[in-house]
C-alpha cells in the first residue's frame, strides 16, 4: 500500500491523521487554554507561533462536562465561537457514536475534552491501546486530526516524566499513540506553564501564560499586558475589604470568582489578610 503524505494542520506541530494530547490537574485552565487557542487558530491562522492551515474546522466534543458547562465557561471568557464556525457537541457515550456523530461534519481538527472517558480502565495499555487505535483508523481515512484533553498522572517527590506525552494518566499507551503533547501547569503565583513536547519539529518547549481581564489565558509578558490583579491593586486603597475588592474588579469588568480567587491567594503575596475580609497592601501604592 503506497505512503500517503501527510499535509500538516498546524505547521510542524499537527498533520492530518495524528492525536495531540493536551494534560493538565482539574482546574489548570485546559479547556480554557484551548478555546483560546481555537480562536487563535481561526482568527489568526496560529496556534503556539505556528502558522495554521486556512479556514480550518474544529469540532469540540466534551465528555466530562454538560454542553451547558462548556457555554458557561465560554460565556465567562466573553468568548464566541460560532463566527469561527466552531461546532459544539456534548456527551456521546463511546467514541464510535461520538465520531459518527450527524451534527459534526466537516471537521478537520476533532477536540475531544475528556479523551479519557471514552476508555474504562485508564491503567490498561491494551484498553488504551485499543481506543486509540480505533481512533486512529478513523483519522485515517477522513484526513482529519484529534486533539484530547485529558488529567495527568500523579507524580510521587523525586519522579519525572521524560516528555509530557507521558503525564498522561494511567497507561503509556496514551503517550505511545500520541504525536505530540501539551501539558499545563499552574505554579505558585498562578501563572500557567505549558510545556510542549512534539515527536516532529523540534525539542521542548515551556511558555508561560495568565488569565486576562476577560478570563481568558494569554502568553505571560506580553508587551503592554497588564495582569488583572495589578489593575485591580492599582485602584484599591492602601487598606481595603472584600467588598471593596469586589466593586473594584466589577469595574474593571473581572469576575467576581476571579477576584475572590485572588484573594484566597492573597494576590501571590502582594497583600496580608489583617482580619476577616480586611486586607492591606504589601507595597502602599
Amino acid at each position: 500500500m503506497p505512503y500517503k503524505s501527510r499535509p500538516y494542520l498546524i505547521e510542524q506541530l499537527l498533520p492530518v491523521r495524528s492525536i495531540m494530547l493536551l494534560t493538565g490537574a482539574s482546574g489548570s485552565g485546559k479547556t480554557r487554554f484551548i478555546f483560546s487557542l481555537c480562536e487563535e487558530i481561526c482568527s489568526t491562522r496560529t496556534f503556539l507561533k505556528r502558522k495554521a492551515k486556512p479556514d480550518l474546522r474544529i469540532g469540540y466534543h466534551c465528555y466530562d462536562r454538560t454542553l451547558e458547562d462548556a457555554w458557561d465557561t465560554l460565556i465567562d471568557m466573553k468568548m464566541d465561537l460560532e463566527p469561527y464556525g466552531i461546532q459544539l457537541v456534548s456527551h456521546l457515550s463511546t467514541d464510535e457514536e461520538a465520531l459518527q456523530a450527524k451534527d459534526l461534519k466537516d471537521i478537520d481538527i476533532i477536540i475531544l475534552d475528556g479523551i479519557d472517558m471514552l476508555v474504562d480502565n485508564v491503567n490498561s495499555f491494551k484498553d488504551v491501546r485499543t481506543m486509540m487505535k480505533n481512533l486512529l483508523r478513523y483519522i485515517d481515512k477522513r484526513d482529519v486530526a484529534i486533539i484530547g484533553i485529558m488529567g495527568e498522572g500523579k507524580q510521587k517527590p523525586g519522579e519525572g516524566y521524560a516528555n509530557s506525552r507521558e503525564r498522561a494518566i494511567g497507561s503509556s499507551a496514551w503517550g505511545r499513540l500520541a504525536s505530540c503533547g501539551l501539558n499545563i501547569s499552574v505554579n505558585a503565583t498562578g501563572v500557567r506553564q505549558i510545556e510542549l513536547d512534539p515527536r516532529m519539529g523540534g525539542g521542548k518547549e515551556m511558555s508561560e501564560w495568565i488569565f486576562d481581564e476577560r478570563n481568558r489565558l494569554v502568553p505571560f509578558m506580553d508587551e503592554g499586558y497588564v495582569a488583572p490583579e495589578t489593575k485591580i491593586l492599582r485602584i484599591l486603597p492602601n487598606d481595603f475589604t472584600t467588598s471593596q475588592a469586589v466593586e473594584a474588579a466589577t469595574k474593571l469588568a473581572i469576575s467576581e470568582s476571579f477576584v475572590k480567587k485572588l484573594l484566597s491567594d492573597l494576590f501571590a503575596g502582594q497583600i496580608a489578610r489583617l482580619a476577616h475580609g480586611q486586607y492591606r497592601k504589601i507595597k502602599p501604592s
